[in-house]
């Protein structure tokens, strides 16, 4: 794999992670708000 890929992969892993974070504070805080 070269190391572009990788990096692209890495890039990619943390901008889904950072997505889901934001998704589930969003949702805790529309949660406690209810």
């Amino acid at each position: 794999m070269a190391p572009s890929s990788t990096i692209d992969l890495a890039g990619l892993c943390l901008v889904v992670v950072m997505h889901a974070g934001i998704l589930a504070l969003r949702l805790g805080i529309s949660l406690s708000k209810a």
